[in-house]
């Protein structure tokens, strides 16, 4: 399950500053994304080693994770992303902006592409109960069930 993360905001009358340390990871790669269309979706996949947090630095927008979705828009809270969690972005405002921190740099061998299925349905919004999951094509599927047997569904910061 993706956890969220609060980072140390300090604001004075100049402004507000932000910062990470002490994260979960070593930071091997960092991108971002921006100049997204509202419509747009980004991700679709999953990684088997790498882990990621996403930060709204501008913007909003959700993160679907695992049928889970979390409304990313303050840029002090970032949302860790572990490996085997299947990641789809979409609903940016204008102005959106998104900044990955990752724990690998880029491999295309490490990605997941293969979306897993509900009752044979691909699904990037919604995932029913964990007893009714398949999964196509997931070298992980035994520890990822077991991981998400449990799982809640967030709706966060909107």
């Amino acid at each position: 399950m993706p956890q969220v993360l609060t980072f140390p905001r300090i604001t004075d009358p100049r402004g507000s500053l932000s910062f990470a340390q002490d994260l979960p990871f070593a930071i091997k790669r960092v991108y971002w994304i921006f100049d997204l269309s509202s419509d747009a979706v980004r991700g679709a996949h999953a990684h088997k080693q790498c882990q990621r947090i996403l930060i709204a630095i501008s913007g909003s927008f959700n993160a679907v994770v695992d049928g889970a979705t979390f409304r990313l828009s303050k840029p002090w809270i970032g949302l860790w992303i572990k490996p085997g969690e299947f990641l789809d972005l979409n609903d940016f405002s204008g102005g959106a902006a998104c900044i990955a921190l990752a724990s690998h740099e880029y491999d295309e061998s490490d990605y997941i592409r293969a979306r897993p299925t509900w009752n044979n349905q691909p699904s990037i919004h919604a995932a029913p109960p964990a007893a009714s999951r398949q999964y196509a094509d997931w070298q992980y599927a035994d520890e990822w069930r077991k991981e998400r047997e449990a799982m809640t569904y967030f709706e966060e910061w909107k």
